[in-house]
């Protein structure tokens, strides 16, 4: 099944969404997701910019899946709405993924 996934900033968990965003599915400390798409929301990462106060702009999709299983090669990916427009894996612009971890701690590794 694809869904989205967010930050849940309050709770400390990831938050899944049916992908059309209709649905609350649930909530996880740690996830999974392949084909995975990275998504920002232009207007409203500007707003949250000239703001500072944090709502939900920025998410991935991709297929839940049962278990993550990390390698070497995955790399952690980042995103600031204050300094950039889009995420990030080692410095440079990603909007796709093969697989994803989304951990515990709140971080995003992907291959």
């Amino acid at each position: 099944m694809r869904v989205r996934v967010f930050i849940e900033v309050k709770s400390g968990k990831w938050t899944i969404w049916s992908e059309d965003g209709k649905r609350h599915l649930g909530y996880r400390k740690s996830l999974a997701l392949q084909d995975v798409e990275f998504h920002v929301d232009q207007k409203k990462r500007a707003h949250v910019k000239k703001t500072g106060k944090r709502l939900p702009h920025a998410w991935a999709t991709g297929i839940l899946t049962k278990k993550s299983t990390q390698t070497r090669d995955f790399r952690e990916v980042t995103y600031d709405p204050f300094t950039h427009r889009y995420f990030q894996k080692s410095g440079r612009k990603i909007t796709k993924a093969n697989r994803a971890s989304f951990s515990t701690a709140l971080r995003v590794f992907a291959i």
